[in-house]
């Protein structure tokens, strides 16, 4: 399983009380002096709580499921329109 940036994962555990584990977007990916591969992570909720995950444990199952991909970016190359505008085919009618 290939892990990738911009990625959402959850706990698989559910936590106090039934509910769901925390989500987290995978913000970077590197190989620590330990030549092992990490992600560093974001709650999804609050931003600003960071943690680094191995990514033997994040593809592991059993602790992180795999909620959503990272978002499509559509860059609309030479067309002059902001990616994700709606361009304006029509012709405005003159009054």
């Amino acid at each position: 399983m290939t892990i990738e940036v911009g990625q959402r994962y959850r706990e698989a555990a559910l936590g106090l009380f039934g509910r769901r584990g925390y989500e987290f977007i995978v913000l970077d990916l590197f190989v620590a002096t330990d030549r092992l591969h990490y992600a560093r992570v974001a709650m999804a909720h609050d931003p600003s709580m960071r943690k680094t995950i191995a990514a033997a444990v994040l593809a592991d199952r059993r602790r992180y499921v795999l909620v959503a991909g990272p978002p499509e970016i559509s860059l609309a190359i030479g067309s002059g329109e902001a990616p994700g505008s709606i361009g304006n085919s029509e012709t405005s009618p003159s009054t």
